[in-house]
């Protein structure tokens, strides 16, 4: 999946349709520099990303999110809220935990430069006068592959981080904190989307290019 990914990745940007868009200059140096500001935010989140993930093997202790099912009660014993969350510093952290969710912060950080990193593709490959339709579709296909795995990987690490952090505390731990994993289903739906999406448009080119050869 991933080499199918790169191969036609590489194809399409070293592409130059034959049914060139007709932009105006103003209108390629607009796309360019979309191009330059969607790259730069990807630059941004990437150096964000490896500071993320530096952080989790410095001196000072991180601080481990974990669940927490803690009512608050008010004067008379009255439920009046409840903590959901907590985030628990842990000196002795063992190294593996650590490697965990530095790779949990490391792919989320990922996902969101290459979101930026496939938009200014896009709007670079658009200035070159390459094919709209293969542009989007390429670009629906990175983005939908990027969210939806991103979102399981990034699930899966930080809550394998999160039960064997929980565990480390052992008895020592308030039974109310526990570990627990969270599935962004936002991501998760919009990268299955995009992904039908590139899906749909693939079959209309395919299915344009037929009928022309018919007629």
């Amino acid at each position: 999946m991933v080499t199918f990914i790169v191969m036609k990745t590489m194809k399409e940007l070293t592409k130059v349709s034959a049914e060139r868009l007709r932009l105006s200059p103003v209108d390629k140096g607009t796309l360019r520099a979309l191009s330059v500001v969607a790259g730069a935010g990807g630059l941004i989140a990437l150096v964000w990303g490896g500071v993320g993930v530096a952080s989790w093997f410095g001196a000072s202790a991180p601080a481990v999110p974990l669940a927490a099912d803690q009512p608050i009660l008010g004067p008379d014993g009255e439920l009046i809220g409840a903590f959901t969350g907590a985030s628990v510093v842990i000196p002795n952290l063992s190294t593996g935990v650590r490697t965990l969710f530095a790779a949990g912060f490391g792919v989320a950080a990922f996902s969101v430069a290459a979101t930026f990193l496939v938009v200014s593709g896009l709007f670079w490959l658009l200035a070159r006068g390459g094919h709209f339709h293969g542009a989007l579709t390429l670009a629906a296909s990175l983005l939908g592959a990027v969210l939806a795995f991103g979102s399981v990987i990034e699930a899966g690490v930080l809550g394998f981080g999160s039960f064997i952090a929980a565990g480390q505390l052992g008895a020592h731990a308030p039974k109310e904190i526990f570990g627990s994993t969270t599935l962004n289903i936002g991501q998760l739906v919009a990268g299955l989307g995009l992904l039908a999406l590139a899906y749909l448009l693939s079959r209309g080119e395919k299915l344009e290019r037929d009928t022309v050869g018919l007629i």
